[in-house]
């Protein structure tokens, strides 16, 4: 309960840094002052336990386009759409009409995404900011035939999930807008789903398994570099600590600026 509770803290003043930035942002009038569109990758792994079972790698990637926009002061959002790709693995299914056990596969969806970032404080070459970040990622359905039975038999899963991240980052400016490294903490919350129907001649059943706001908290370090006129890339990679254990994330894309 301790645990929980420092965690749940960590969460909180991370989501106020958040706020503040935002606050900020919202205290100056704005406009429009950038425009970028390009395609995005991004990738995390995540050691959770499905419907309070044991632990379990859940592995996600997605891949599509990017929007950017930017406003005065700082402000930018950003917006993605596109294919992505899950792997739960280790789920346990008991109250089907045959017990199953699913020990991982490769399952495609569709993914959107939503981002804000906002300076907070410039102190010298650092410059102290805030974003918040929010996935969700809705599977198609896969079957599988139920094999070694008198009558047909067939599984279908569909998986899905959610994530939302906040937290501080500091960028170094002393390279000038051409290259700006950065490190981020964020803290994540997962939610997910996998909704497993069956089917054995006249009998069948329908079962989720979940993940209810798994807690982890990331550390991050990334570049955004113009590689030549309009072209600007962002990478970043890290590590999320969670009650699992730690986990990789990397994201890169590529936007031009018109």
């Amino acid at each position: 309960m301790e645990e929980r509770d420092r965690r749940r803290r960590s969460a909180l003043a991370l989501a106020v840094l958040a706020l503040l930035a935002a606050g900020r942002a919202e205290a100056k009038q704005f406009h429009v002052t950038s425009f970028s569109a390009g395609l995005a990758y991004d990738h995390f792994a995540r050691t959770v336990a499905w419907g309070g079972g044991g632990p379990s790698k859940l592995r996600a990637h997605a891949f599509g386009a990017q929007a950017e926009v930017g406003f005065s002061g700082g402000l930018v959002f950003s917006f993605a759409a596109g294919f992505s790709l899950v792997n739960p693995s280790r789920l346990a299914f008991g109250t089907l009409p045959i017990s199953l056990e699913f020990r991982g596969a490769n399952m495609s969806g569709l993914s959107l995404a939503a981002e804000a970032a906002a300076p907070v404080k410039r102190a010298g070459r650092f410059e102290i900011g805030a974003a918040g970040r929010i996935v969700y990622s809705s599977g198609a359905a896969r079957s599988w035939p139920l094999e070694g039975f008198a009558v047909e038999g067939r599984a279908t899963g569909r998986p899905d999930w959610l994530e939302l991240s906040a937290g501080p980052r500091l960028a170094y400016l002393a390279f000038g807008p051409r290259i700006v490294p950065f490190a981020e903490v964020s803290a994540r919350l997962l939610w997910a789903g996998f909704r497993m129907a069956e089917t054995l001649g006249e009998l069948g059943g329908e079962e989720t398994s979940r993940v209810r706001g798994d807690f982890a908290l990331a550390l991050a370090l990334g570049a955004e570099v113009r590689v030549g006129g309009p072209v600007k890339v962002k990478v970043k990679a890290g590590l999320a600590a969670g009650g699992g254990g730690a986990d990789g994330l990397f994201s890169i894309g590529a936007l031009y600026g018109f």
